[in-house]
């Protein structure tokens, strides 16, 4: 297990050294020197809010004791970045929030069952946001985009029913 731990994070920081490379290592410095810490900051806390209200949502469909609020946010901003980094494995980034919440002294079964809620709950709000998309689509010369758009809604709504 341990092995495979530093197999993954092996693999990791080589990706991000190939893509660094790909794209440039001046162009990579450029776009950091541009942001400046003081960007930087701004974009950290930008993410910080959002995964934070995540957590806490998610931590509400939880009966007491539950962990703490920052344990939840930690746990959520390990399920985000897991999904983040493992990309290429559906599901990887809910493994580790699955995990992370078995070790803080959850149930496996309450854990995965409310992590299935709160990825439905996301589905739901990204429907809500496409449809709010579409709204605006259709007030401007949108070309292919609203078809598009349609199928899309027409796959997804489906699934999170399912």
């Amino acid at each position: 297990m341990k092995l495979g731990i530093a197999l993954g994070a092996v693999l990791g920081v080589l990706a991000a050294l190939l893509i660094v490379a790909w794209y440039g290592l001046a162009s990579v410095g450029d776009a950091l020197e541009l942001a400046g810490w003081t960007g930087l900051a701004a974009i950290a806390v930008y993410h910080f809010v959002p995964v934070a209200a995540c957590a806490l949502a998610w931590r509400a469909l939880f009966e007491a004791p539950r962990p703490s609020v920052l344990q939840f946010i930690w746990i959520r901003w390990l399920r985000d970045a897991g999904s983040d980094l493992l990309a290429l494995l559906p599901g990887g980034g809910e493994m580790l929030g699955i995990r992370a919440m078995k070790l803080t002294g959850i149930e496996i079964g309450a854990a995965t069952a409310t992590t299935v809620v709160d990825i439905t709950v996301e589905i739901m709000a990204q429907i809500a946001f496409i449809v709010l998309g579409l709204v605006v689509l259709l007030d401007r010369p949108a070309g292919p985009l609203v078809p598009w758009t349609l199928l899309g809604l027409a796959a997804i709504i489906p699934l999170a029913a399912a």
